[in-house]
């Protein structure tokens, strides 16, 4: 397919412009400390920190945890720890001709409201013309609203947006089910249905000879 039409260059940020740390995420530390199982958790986890939809009391609740204090003093210490990932090496030098290009880019995340790292501290903000992050839409990935929120914001038509991912069910599914164009960065070999992508890249950089 050809890009022709597109204005608007959509990102997916943790594992697509940023490698994801390697310290056990809040989640996992969280579930082990309440001792719960994980089906039940992870919802319970997407729908407060994620989408946040609830309060962290019903967050406990749902999981069978009664130490309010306990989980907000774990939590401020994580994040106010949590490292900062560090930019893929083709990050800047796409993201730089993509703009010189004239397109507009934007970023669209899942991401707990209690973390604080955004493109600010990856000295990106002058890049993109807007951040959209789950928690601040009450929708996630791969839900068609937080798609067609930031559809909104920009103003433009389905075929004239595109997004970025390393995600096959958030990134790919999540833009296929808004109606938009998408690309799959594989960084590292992954079980994926290959056959039901449309585009596939190794490199950011290849996104300059697509578009």
């Amino acid at each position: 397919w050809i890009c022709c039409m597109i204005k608007v260059i959509s990102f997916d940020i943790g594992g697509t412009l940023v490698k994801k740390a390697k310290r056990e995420n809040a989640r996992d530390e969280m579930m082990k400390m309440a001792g719960v199982s994980s089906p039940l958790f992870a919802h319970a986890y997407r729908e407060h920190f994620i989408k946040k939809k609830n309060s962290l009391k019903d967050f406990c609740d749902k999981i069978g945890f009664s130490d309010i204090d306990k989980m907000e003093q774990f939590l401020r210490q994580y994040y106010a720890s949590a490292p900062l990932g560090n930019l893929y090496d083709d990050v800047l030098s796409t993201l730089d001709e993509l703009v010189k290009k004239g397109y507009l880019l934007i970023s669209i995340s899942n991401k707990s409201y209690m973390n604080h790292y955004g493109l600010k501290e990856y000295g990106l903000t002058s890049y993109f013309t807007r951040e959209i992050y789950s928690y601040e839409v009450n929708s996630a990935k791969p839900e068609t609203e937080i798609f067609k929120y930031a559809q909104r914001k920009m103003r433009v038509m389905n075929d004239e947006i595109i997004h970025i991912g390393d995600s096959w069910t958030s990134d790919i599914e999540g833009a296929h089910r808004a109606g938009w164009k998408s690309v799959l960065i594989v960084r590292e070999k992954k079980n994926i249905p290959m056959s039901k992508v449309e585009c596939t890249i190794s490199n950011l950089n290849e996104l300059l000879v697509m578009l």
